[in-house]
C-alpha cells in the first residue's frame, strides 16, 4: 500500500503518509523498555524516564524521510499519518493521526473485543512518545507548541465502519479502513458483516489482495 502511494502520487492526497508496521512496534518496544527499567529497585521512576526520553537516530530519520530504501517521504507537509497497530501480535487496528489537530482516531472492526482500559495501555505509548518524536525530529516546529510538548489525549475508539463478528482477518480489515480513508471509497455501513453479500465479498477480495501486494491503482 505504501509502495502504491509512492509510485502513484497522483492518486493520493500529498498530505497523507502511510506508515509501516514498525512505526507502532518501535513505540511499544521503547515504552516496554522504560516500564521494565522503572520496576528495577533503585532505578529511575517511569515519569523521569519519560521526561528524559530521547528517540534514536533511525526514528528521527523516519520522520525526516530518510530511509534505507527509495521513496522516503518526510512529514513536513503531512497532515495525516495512517498506520496499523499490531496489538499483542493477535489483533490489528487502524490508527489515523491528525497532526494539525493533535488527535488520533482508532478504527477497530472488533470494538467490543477488548476492554477500554486494556486498549488504553496499548495506545498510551503513542500518546506519550509521539510528541517527543515530532519535537526531536526538528522539522515539525510549525505545529502548535502543545502538540510537541504534552501527551495527546485519548477520547475513545470510533464506532466501527464495519464489524467482524467472526473475529478473524482483522489485518485485512485494518488495511481496508486505510484505503477507505485515503481514497474516500465507500465502505459498508456499520454493524454489517463484510462477507454477507456479493459486494462485501468483493471488498474482502480487495483487502486480501492488498495483503499479498497483488494490486495496483
Amino acid at each position: 500500500m505504501w509502495e502504491r502511494h509512492v509510485r502513484y502520487p497522483e492518486y493520493y492526497d500529498s498530505t497523507d503518509r502511510i506508515l509501516d508496521l514498525n512505526f507502532y512496534s518501535n513505540f511499544k518496544l521503547r515504552y516496554d523498555e522504560m516500564s521494565d527499567e522503572a520496576t528495577t529497585v533503585g532505578g529511575r521512576s517511569f515519569t523521569q524516564l519519560i521526561n528524559e526520553f530521547e528517540w534514536d537516530e533511525d526514528m528521527i530519520n523516519y520522520v525526516r524521510g530518510i530511509r534505507p530504501y527509495p521513496g522516503g517521504m518526510d512529514w513536513i507537509g503531512a497532515k495525516r499519518l495512517l498506520a496499523v497497530m499490531n496489538i499483542n501480535k493477535t489483533h490489528f487496528v487502524t490508527l489515523e493521526i491528525l497532526l494539525h489537530e493533535g488527535r488520533m482516531n482508532v478504527y477497530d472492526c472488533m470494538l467490543m473485543g477488548m476492554e477500554h482500559a486494556k486498549f488504553l495501555t496499548f495506545i498510551q505509548t503513542v500518546f506519550e512518545l509521539l510528541p517527543k518524536l515530532l519535537k526531536q525530529s526538528g522539522i515539525m516546529n510549525h505545529l502548535p507548541d502543545k502538540f510537541l510538548n504534552e501527551p495527546w489525549e485519548f477520547k475513545g475508539r470510533l464506532e466501527p465502519m464495519v464489524t467482524n463478528d467472526s473475529k478473524a482477518a482483522c489485518a485485512s480489515y485494518s488495511l481496508a479502513f486505510i484505503e477507505h480513508l485515503i481514497t474516500r471509497t465507500t465502505i459498508q455501513p456499520p454493524k454489517t458483516l463484510l462477507c454477507d453479500n456479493a459486494v462485501h465479498r468483493m471488498q474482502w477480495v480487495w483487502a486480501a489482495g492488498i495483503v499479498s501486494r497483488s494490486l495496483v491503482p
